[in-house]
């Protein structure tokens, strides 16, 4: 049963998914990182921030707690709870790399991925114990656990189902046919639709519009909780209607998802760099599904990774920047190269994935660490799946047993340290992590940390619980939240949520992700970038090429600008050492006939003499600036010869790949 609450909140992420393909840039298991950075770091923060305000908001204004939250359910935390699940999609739009890649789709997605981890932590915070109180019915599991009779559907049903509620109404089941609907996905997925009106585009339309969006599904969420309570918020909130919207919530994420494909068509627009496939192809995009469908099933995955690697470059190429546009193209480029060689006509591939044969399979099981996260995996494994169906409810009862439970503190505390190690690890590579080229691969490490930070917070605190001597049934909440699903919490089901989250396992099966390894990746990303494609290097090779002949073109123009300088100004210079001996002549002559004529030559001699000088600095002073001019134009000219030779290079080098120029 509890598997069926896990699957429905995954299967309704995945149907968005699926829809989004048309324009997202993140892969799947990014998107299911972000269900569990919700389940794990959101679900504990909105409850930090509640227990924050509520306590000492009652206490100012003298009203008894349990009232006070009873208000504050349906007015000031339905707000709290809608930004803390928009807030990892925030943080990570904060890094430039991040938001210059990724699109308004990415953003829908990763904000209704959070929304349902947080809407799965609310299920199992209240039912993660309560297999013994199920009972079978036709299409799922009927909670006795209170008069509402929650349901449960099973996998089947949550298959035939539009984005499906792990735990749901059921009157709305018994109605309709169908689980009720996954509201926290839904809300979530608007709010990130809000998210990347923000940060991703601008004008004060879509401002306006994001702003009333986020109010929406604020007020919506907090209408839901009011029901049919007696106060003045919720009588507001019924005469405001949202009831009647509620109708459509199922398809307002796929509304969303449209309009995100619409405004990221400008930011994705553009199909280079081209697989040859699609070079000759007409329509191009007959030249993708060749591609795609050249050696399945493996081609389909190859294609659409490179493919959301296209999107994301050609979004970082609409932003300008040119040092993360030329990285990524080398990263691209290169999977261009890699899809090309893996889907030649003559090469046959296997059925079976080469990195996933069964002696591989073997390694893998065996590393020191996997084994270890295993072990320590085991009691949560035997809670919630298990002993987590009504047969095998009596297996969780064993688990808290006097000895059993001593054994799952143990292993708690062993997993808990892990997990601090690890997160110590991953926070000193966060820097590194948030300088690769593509912006997803820091986005699931930020992920990741954010996930590990919420479950270090949450174990952490039932492991203390635990040493103080308190039961495995004890409520693990009562001192913060006295009516929230955090309130319905034990200490048991924290321990074994926490007990070794899923990511450690991941990170262990794959290798996980080292300081190392990121360091390994920004450096080759950065020699991918140095040693670009035979076209990328002849096109920048010309482009060099242009500009050192259009600076030898204005060095030429400088030259013979100061020639014609400093020949007018020679020419002036002898002119006018010619008029200083001719009036030394004039002044001979004109003193024999007397003092008048005597003075009056002086002067014009003095003069010529001035005007001389003049023109004999100016004209050194012109052959200076010549001097310069015909240094400038040898460099440039050098320069330019120098060029012409690199384009020759890059342009042979290009002819021998057999790459097409573009």
């Amino acid at each position: 049963m509890i598997i069926a609450i896990v699957f429905a909140y995954v299967w309704g992420v995945i149907q968005l998914i699926v829809l989004g393909s048309l324009a997202r840039t993140v892969r799947v298991r990014t998107v299911l990182t972000a269900l569990v950075t919700g389940l794990y770091a959101c679900a504990l923060l909105a409850v930090l921030l509640q227990a924050a305000w509520s306590r000492p908001a009652a206490w100012l204004i003298g009203m008894d707690f349990y009232l006070f939250r009873d208000l504050a359910t349906h007015s000031v935390d339905p707000f709290i709870e809608e930004i803390v699940k928009l807030l990892p999609l925030v943080v990570l739009l904060t890094v430039p790399v991040i938001r210059r890649q990724w699109s308004i789709t990415d953003c829908v997605l990763v904000a209704a991925a959070t929304g349902s981890g947080f809407g799965l932590a609310e299920d199992l915070y209240r039912y993660g114990a309560s297999p013994d109180h199920a009972n079978a019915v036709n299409g799922g599991w009927m909670l006795t656990t209170s008069i509402a009779l929650p349901m449960v559907p099973s996998l089947w049903t949550s298959v035939t189902s539009w984005l499906p509620a792990g735990v749901g109404d059921s009157t709305v089941f018994s109605v309709t046919g169908s689980p009720s609907l996954n509201l926290h996905l839904a809300w979530s997925a608007i709010g990130g639709l809000a998210v990347g009106l923000f940060r991703l585009r601008g004008g004060t339309v879509r401002l306006t519009v994001g702003a009333l969006l986020l109010f929406y599904i604020g007020a919506d969420h907090a209408a839901f909780n009011a029901g049919y309570q007696g106060d003045w918020v919720a009588a507001a909130l019924r005469w405001l209607r949202f009831g009647a919207l509620r109708e459509l919530l199922g398809l307002m994420p796929i509304a969303a998802l449209a309009v995100a494909w619409w405004l990221d068509r400008g930011r994705q627009h553009g199909l280079e760099p081209l697989l040859a496939v699609e070079r000759s192809a007409s329509p191009r995009i007959l030249g993708t599904l060749q591609a795609a469908v050249s050696q399945l099933p493996w081609s389909l995955s190859w294609l659409s990774s490179f493919v959301r690697m296209r999107r994301a470059y050609n979004s970082t190429r609409a932003s300008g920047s040119g040092d993360d546009t030329e990285r990524l193209r080398a990263v691209v480029v290169e999977a261009q190269n890699r899809i090309e060689q893996e889907t030649a006509p003559l090469k046959s591939l296997p059925w079976a994935p080469s990195f996933w044969p069964p002696r591989a399979v073997l390694v893998v099981m065996r590393r020191p660490m996997v084994l270890v996260w295993l072990v320590l995996m085991t009691p949560s494994i035997l809670w919630f799946v298990v002993g987590g169906w009504p047969r095998t409810a009596g297996l969780q009862a064993m688990l808290m047993g006097p000895v059993a439970w001593k054994v799952v503190v143990l292993l708690s505390a062993v997993s808990q340290t892990l997990t601090l190690w690890y997160l110590v690890i991953r926070i000193r590579a966060w820097p590194t992590a948030r300088r690769l080229p593509v912006g997803e691969d820091g986005a699931i490490f930020g992920l990741r940390i954010a996930g590990q930070l919420g479950a270090l917070g949450l174990g952490g605190w039932a492991l203390l619980l635990a040493f103080t001597g308190l039961s495995p049934t004890h409520a693990l909440s009562s001192p913060l939240c006295a009516y929230c699903a955090w309130g319905d919490l034990a200490v048991s089901g924290a321990m074994f949520m926490t007990g070794a989250p899923p990511l450690m396992l991941l990170g262990a099966v794959l290798g996980g992700t080292r300081v190392g390894d990121l360091q390994r990746a920004d450096a080759a990303a950065a020699a991918a970038a140095a040693a670009a494609d035979p076209v990328a290097k002849a096109r920048s090779a010309k482009e060099a090429w242009e500009k050192a002949e259009a600076r030898q073109a204005a060095a030429s123009d400088a030259y013979n600008k100061y020639r014609a300088d400093f020949d007018r100004l020679k020419q002036a210079a002898a002119d006018a050492e010619t008029a200083k001996n001719n009036r030394a002549a004039d002044r001979e002559a004109n003193s024999k006939l007397g003092p008048e004529a005597e003075h009056l030559a002086d002067d014009r001699m003095a003069k010529a003499y001035d005007a001389a000088t003049k023109a004999t600095h100016e004209a050194a002073a012109a052959k200076g600036a010549l001097r310069g001019a015909m240094d400038h134009l040898e460099a440039a000219r050098a320069d330019a010869d120098a060029a012409a030779k690199a384009y020759a290079a890059a342009t042979e080098a290009q002819t021998r790949a057999g790459a097409v120029p573009r």
